[in-house]
């Protein structure tokens, strides 16, 4: 619905209606002006939704690959040969304080919409959930499997409902020529990443100002 250019009042009536999510975090979802060390992707704050189905919440993050003239700002790093683009890239989502993890889930898309799944997480825990998989060109019509993506991590609050800030973070590592991801860990502090080679590579984050959330008071 986004690519397709619908409002965040319309996306967030249909997950209402359909999955009976209902967003809980005030503000609306950004773009970053700067996302750090690159200019190709779009970095939206993350959203936090109750999910009333299941006694939840859901904090979902996306990321989307920009449009350098007339393509995807991706084509820039087309190999020459092969079908990968550089080694393991990485996407993660950090809680700045701890909940009680229930699941998580990674989904990334082609241009076209054509979806992959990855069901393990790389690290997953109380505060957050990463996941390190493989970008390439492949599919009907030999499209980028990681063009955007979508990660979903889903929580209850500790007993007691503690109180402050429950900001959510998130952080994209992308790698070409030799490099790859070889860590992406997660902490209340945020997303760090891990690369095998000191070049090839650049890191994007959400924007941060103004993302609060405060379910038990401050």
């Amino acid at each position: 619905m986004q690519r397709s250019g619908h409002g965040q009042a319309a996306i967030d009536g249909m997950l209402a209606s359909e999955f009976g999510w209902v967003r809980v975090s005030d503000d609306e979802p950004q773009l970053a002006l700067f996302a750090s060390e690159n200019s190709d992707v779009d970095m939206r704050k993350p959203t936090i939704y109750y999910n009333t189905q299941m006694g939840r919440y859901e904090a979902s993050a996306w990321f989307f690959w920009r449009n350098c003239g007339g393509e995807r700002c991706w084509k820039q790093d087309l190999p020459f040969f092969g079908t990968s683009i550089g080694g393991y890239d990485g996407f993660g989502l950090s809680m700045s304080k701890l909940v009680n993890r229930k699941a998580q889930s990674f989904y990334v898309f082609t241009e076209t919409g054509v979806m992959a799944s990855y069901p393990n997480p790389w690290d997953a825990e109380d505060s957050g959930a990463t996941f390190r998989n493989q970008d390439k060109i492949a599919g009907p019509g030999q499209q980028y499997n990681w063009d955007h993506g979508l990660l979903v991590y889903s929580f209850q609050l500790r007993l007691g409902c503690p109180k402050g800030n429950y900001k959510a973070k998130t952080k994209l590592g992308h790698t070409w020529s030799s490099a790859g991801v070889s860590n992406i860990q997660v902490t209340t502090s945020g997303v760090s990443i891990s690369f095998t080679s000191s070049d090839g590579y650049w890191q994007a984050t959400n924007p941060v100002p103004g993302n609060d959330w405060y379910p038990c008071g401050t």
